[in-house]
C-alpha cells in the first residue's frame, strides 16, 4: 500500500480476538491485588463486594474493570514457549463466572521494549501480547471501587448554613 506521499506506509495489523464476553452475563468475577484476592459478586443488578457485603459498591468503576476483561484484543501471539513464569504469567489472575462457565485470564508481564503485556486465557495454550488497558485496570482496591459520597448534598446544605448565620 501506498500513502499520498508515494511512500510505503504500514497497514494496521489484525487484531486478535481474544475474549469477546457479554458484561451483563458476568455474574461473578475476582483478582489478585497485593497477594489478596478481591471477589465480587451480582446479586440482581447491584454488585456486591464478597469480603464485606457492606461495602458501596461503584458501579460505574466496577463496570470499566468488566468492560477491560470481557472485550480483549491482541496485537500479536507466542505459540512456543518454555514456562509461564517467563512471561510473568504465574502470578496476576482475572475470573470471571457467568451462567455459561468460567474464563480465567492471567496477567503477564510487560514488554520493556514494546510496553505491551502478556496475557493468557486459562482455556488457551497461546499467550497474547495486548496492549496496556486490558493489563492495567485490575490493580483497584476496595477503597478505589467505593462509591463516594455525593457532593451536592454537601454544596446544597452550605448554603442554607450560611442563611441561617445571617
Amino acid at each position: 500500500v501506498v500513502g499520498f506521499s508515494g511512500t510505503p506506509y504500514l497497514e494496521k495489523a489484525e487484531k486478535i480476538q481474544v475474549t469477546d464476553l457479554e458484561v451483563s452475563d458476568i455474574t461473578q468475577f475476582s483478582y489478585v491485588l497485593d497477594g489478596t484476592t478481591l471477589s465480587f459478586t451480582k446479586n440482581g443488578t447491584e454488585w456486591t463486594y464478597d469480603g464485606d457485603q457492606s461495602v458501596d459498591i461503584d458501579e460505574s468503576a466496577l463496570e470499566t474493570l468488566l468492560n477491560k476483561a470481557s472485550a480483549i484484543t491482541a496485537s500479536d501471539e507466542v505459540t512456543e514457549y518454555d514456562g509461564l513464569a517467563d512471561f510473568g504469567l504465574d502470578a496476576n489472575t482475572v475470573t470471571l463466572k457467568m451462567d455459561s462457565g468460567l474464563t480465567t485470564i492471567y496477567i503477564g508481564s510487560q514488554n520493556e521494549i514494546t510496553n505491551e503485556y502478556y496475557l493468557k486465557t486459562g482455556d488457551s495454550d497461546t499467550i497474547y501480547v495486548v496492549d496496556s488497558a486490558p493489563a492495567t485496570g485490575f490493580d483497584k482496591s476496595v477503597e478505589d471501587l467505593t462509591a463516594k459520597a455525593d457532593d451536592t448534598e454537601t454544596e446544597a446544605e452550605e448554603p442554607s448554613e450560611a442563611v441561617d448565620e445571617t
